[in-house]
Parts: structure tokens; sequence; C-alpha cells
């Protein structure tokens, strides 16, 4: 399921042949003496107790286990004022990589596969934060619907923020591979989104609800839609500014609005499914030699282009 074909190979893959580096396929069995005696990786749930067993022919290492976490791996939740992070090459598996509430962080080169709930990077309510070449995929959402984003930004705290993505890798997460809101403010520099909104809503990259985000020479591929700003209101900081960049083959959308928001694009090509550029008839969509071709449907609410 994971393997990436050569229409949709980019240099952010990094040469890999798999969106899952990690990936063991495990059977099922009918008994724990098929567990014990298996030299295959094989589970059984033993529906009396509510317990998975699995086999382990080959003793753990750190290229070979199996892992199942729920709380956050890292957390600077409850750190003190002008607590940092400074993350590099770190790999976090079925939990979050959380730096809340810090100040001036930096992730260089860092991944997370497997979170629950939030997010698999959660950056609420930091002053200043950076990714650098980060990877994140298979963000669930736990039984917190419509939650599972790749990445997930807030600043609820009557303050305002700034993130920075730099060439940063979101796939097959439940929700939004990239999502931020209310008084962020991000530079997207770079990327792929892809396979994101397993769940069915969503998009490779989601302003929302306040967030104003600059965005630049990124891909988002085989999302529900591409890049989405969600509104629900009037606020001037709704808005959105995407230059050089390519949305293909996302189902429904490849740029879209929301409710009441700005976004304006330079420069980007939608193609490939669903409607190129579009949304609510409320929005304001202003392109700038941008254009969309071999869409399944025509754009929509587009209410200024030049060519």
């Amino acid at each position: 399921k994971t393997l990436i074909t050569d229409a949709e190979r980019t240099a952010y893959h990094k040469g890999r042949t798999h969106r899952s580096p990690i990936c063991t396929a495990i059977g099922v069995t009918d008994s724990i003496a098929a567990i014990e005696a298996s030299n295959d990786y094989l589970y059984y749930f033993d529906s009396s107790s509510n317990k998975v067993y699995f086999s382990c022919p080959v003793a753990p290492s750190a290229s070979n286990f199996v892992y199942n976490g729920y709380a956050n791996a890292f957390s600077t939740t409850n750190a003190p004022a002008g607590w940092s992070a400074h993350f590099v090459g770190l790999t976090f598996v079925g939990t979050s990589c959380n730096i809340s509430n810090s100040c001036n962080s930096v992730l260089e080169n860092c991944r997370v596969y497997s979170a629950r709930f939030s997010g698999g990077y959660v950056i609420d309510n930091v002053k200043n934060a950076t990714l650098k070449g980060c990877e994140v995929g298979y963000t669930d959402n736990g039984a917190n619907a419509p939650s599972g984003d790749g990445i997930n930004c807030h600043v609820d705290d009557g303050n305002s923020a700034d993130y920075r993505l730099i060439d940063c890798w979101s796939h097959d997460s439940w929700n939004d591979g990239y999502s931020d809101h209310e008084n962020t403010f991000a530079i997207i520099d770079g990327g792929l989104y892809e396979y994101n909104c397993l769940g069915g809503g969503g998009a490779g990259l989601t302003p929302a609800y306040g967030a104003i985000d600059v965005i630049r020479n990124v891909i988002c591929q085989n999302n529900t839609r591409g890049i989405q700003y969600s509104a629900l209101s009037t606020s001037a900081r709704c808005s959105v500014y995407i230059s050089n960049s390519v949305c293909r083959n996302n189902s429904e959308y490849g740029f879209s609005v929301l409710g009441n928001a700005k976004m304006e694009a330079v420069n980007c090509v939608a193609y490939g499914k669903g409607r190129g550029f579009g949304g609510s008839e409320y929005a304001s969509i202003r392109l700038i030699g941008s254009k969309s071709a071999n869409n399944t449907n025509a754009d929509q609410y587009v209410d200024i282009v030049v060519p």
C-alpha cells in the first residue's frame, strides 16, 4: 500500500521505495500455542482477557521491535519559561513529539510514526519553532475525531507565535498533514504533504481559524484537498499566501477556502481529480499566474484571475 510510484516520486522521498520505512507484515493466528511455535510475525487476540499476543521470532533490537505507545515520548508542556528543545535525528514510534510551551525550539531530521490523538508533532503556545527536514506518518485520531493531524499547532494563551517548516514530509495522517490555528504565523518553505485525510476530511496543509500562513514551493498530492483554509469568521487574520506550489490528484480540491478566509495563489498549479481552485461562495480566492489543468470539475468561486 505504501509503494511510492514513479509518477508520484519526488526528492522529498529521499530515495525511499515505500512511505513506511519500518513495516513488517504481521499475520493473525488462533492460539497462543501457535504464537509460541511460530518463526513468523503473528498476533493472537484473546477475547477472554482482552489481550493481544505477538510472536517475536528475532530478539528485539533497535531495528526490530514491536512497540505500542500512547503517552508523549518527550513533552515540554510544563517547561519553565525560556526552556527550548533542540532535537536532531530522533525517531518517535507510537507516540507524539510534543514541544508545547517551549521557546525557540528546533527539530532537525526527526521522524514520528503512528502517533495518536492531536498530532505527530504537537506545537502549542510555542514562541518560535522550526522544523527542518522532519517526517511524520500514520498519525491516528484514537477516539478523538477529528484529531490525528501530522503536525498540529495552536496558540490559545492570547499571545502570538511564529513557526517555520522547511522541507518537511507529512503523510498518511488521519486528518490534516499540517494545521495551525488561532494566533499563529507560519512560513512553510518546501515540503511534501501526501496521502493524508484518511478519515475523509482535512487537507495536506490547513491553516485555520485565525492563522496566517505563507506557503512556498510545496507539493500536496493524493489528499482529500491539497491546501485549504478553514475559517468560520471574518477576521482579517484568516489569510494565506501561496506561491510556486503544486497540488495534484487531490480528490476534492487542489486549493480551497471554507468560510470567509482569503487566499492568494501566485504561480501555482492544480491538476488531476476534483476541482483545481474553489470552495465557499463567501471566500476570496485571487489567482495570479496560477492555473488548473485536467481536473474533473471546473474552478469555483474564484473572484480575481490575473494571467
